[in-house]
């Protein structure tokens, strides 16, 4: 009962914007641990019945274990169309019949003894790890996805690796070559940043809803953000939570026309994901309004860092990149800037095609 006393008086000494972030902290991660477990328990294999290059392949992905294989879904000249049938199996819609989907084999049913082929498409191809260490652990290992293994290989291995990792800044895979030791793992270092600095953020922002609306705005301010469908990225291996925290760092030194602390937070900012460079335009109007504009050697100072550290990836890109160093266009991604609204056009036009997937609906 003393400890639960002292806690108790630990709790109510701390900041009010503290005891709410934490609060939202845990009541989302206790969230999405449980949608973790639903996930894992309810369906534990990701089976995709795709064509690939010519030929129809079968997809098999244990969230489990992070297992992954591809196969050839062809028997005697038919197309075999899978689902999973527990942890362990396969079940094909036209027979019935019961498949290992660790071997291929079939075990059961009017294919016993069966064997399917493997797919010319390596399951690196469809599900790569980018030379990243996979880790294992069940109830983690499914976090550790996309771009989570760029950052992670970059960590490990540094930049030029792997073909088009330069697409990816510095700060957040320098962030976890230097945590590494402290956990043995770079993915179980990323997973620490980005909780950390997730707290970190919640906090921040509650203190410039708080200033600006009091506090039923820096309540309401956090919940909304939480509630977005994709908050899961703040806990995962990303970059959302940590240029979240530069970016409120530098909209904070600038209110309080603290000017080099805006430039290096922007700095940091640009470094850790490109949109950062968008942290120019008001620390920039700020600075105009700061009169007199460009007569103080802080200004200069404010300019120099977000410039310094956007000329330094670029200076990173240029080392790799093939079709144009400044990110206007990424070739390799298929991918090229455009309005805010053609993506929704997009969807929409998807959707209505009657050619969409569940992974359309969901995105």
């Amino acid at each position: 009962m003393l400890f639960i006393d002292q806690l108790v008086k630990r709790w109510k000494t701390l900041d009010k914007s503290w005891r709410f972030a934490i609060t939202a902290f845990l009541i989302v991660r206790l969230f999405y641990g449980l949608w973790s477990w639903i996930v894992l328990t309810v369906q534990p294999l990701a089976v995709q019945n795709i064509n690939l290059s010519g030929e129809p392949v079968l997809t098999v992905f244990n969230l489990q274990t992070s297992e992954a294989y591809t196969y050839l879904r062809q028997i005697n000249g038919q197309s075999l169309t899978f689902r999973a049938s527990n942890q362990n199996m396969l079940t094909d819609l036209q027979t019935g019949s019961i498949w290992d989907f660790s071997t291929g084999i079939a075990l059961q049913g009017h294919y016993t003894g069966f064997t399917l082929s493997s797919s010319r498409t390596p399951p690196s191809e469809i599900f790569p790890y980018h030379d990243a260490t996979l880790h294992t652990g069940g109830w983690l290992a499914m976090w550790q996805r996309f771009d989570a293994n760029w950052y992670i290989s970059i960590a490990e291995n540094g930049y030029g690796g792997i073909r088009g990792d330069d697409h990816f800044p510095p700060l957040f895979p320098i962030l976890l070559r230097l945590t590494q030791p402290l956990f043995e793992s770079t993915f179980l270092a990323g997973l620490f940043i980005s909780h950390l600095a997730t707290l970190y953020a919640l906090k921040l922002l509650y203190d410039v809803f708080l200033e600006w609306g009091g506090n039923f705005a820096g309540k309401r301010a956090l919940f909304f953000m939480l509630i977005y469908p994709t908050s899961f990225f703040l806990f995962s291996v990303y970059t959302e939570s940590l240029f979240l925290v530069m970016a409120l760092l530098s909209f904070r030194s600038m209110r309080n026309r603290s000017w080099a602390w805006a430039g290096f937070w922007t700095s940091c900012a640009i470094l850790t994901r490109l949109q950062g460079a968008a942290l120019l335009l008001p620390m920039v109007y700020l600075m105009w309004m700061d009169y007199p504009f460009l007569r103080k050697p802080a200004h200069w100072i404010g300019l120099l860092l977000p410039a310094t550290g956007g000329l330094f990836y670029l200076y990173l890109r240029s080392r790799q990149v093939s079709d144009g160093v400044l990110p206007f266009v990424e070739s390799e991604w298929h991918a090229h800037l455009v309005p805010p609204w053609e993506t929704y056009l997009y969807a929409i036009r998807t959707l209505f095609s009657g050619n969409f997937t569940f992974v359309d609906i969901l995105n």
